[in-house]
């Protein structure tokens, strides 16, 4: 059959995840093969389409106070239109006064050092 084309990114909305979106966002980690250890929906935000999730990441807090964005991931048929930078810019903006991130290992460090806000940190 023919493969429909997926509904463009302007047609994503962007949320808080909820509890019920536990087993969505698992799924598209998974789906990755990305290590689905710490993912804890109240720190994710998540894209949808028509109802269906086809992003997620979330912001993971360290003991130093840092916080790292990680366990980003698309849906493959919804890629390369936007949705990973929306989610990403979504989740920066709603960063505490003087909070910092660490670029997750999963992401390209170029381009998340690139957005406003966001610096390198030395190990």
């Amino acid at each position: 059959g023919e493969r429909r084309a997926s509904p463009p990114a302007a047609a994503s909305q962007l949320r808080p995840a909820t509890a019920s979106d536990q087993a969505a966002i698992l799924a598209l980690v998974r789906g990755e093969r990305l290590n689905p250890n710490g993912l804890h929906w109240r720190r994710f935000a998540v894209a949808t389409v028509g109802g269906r999730i086809v992003g997620a990441a979330q912001i993971r807090l360290h003991d130093d106070g840092s916080r790292e964005l990680g366990s980003l991931v698309v849906a493959p048929e919804f890629r390369g239109q936007g949705i990973a930078a929306r989610l990403i810019e979504h989740l920066l903006a709603q960063r505490p006064a003087g909070g910092y991130y660490t670029p997750s290992m999963l992401m390209g460090a170029d381009y998340v050092l690139g957005l406003p806000g966001v610096r390198k940190v030395e190990h």
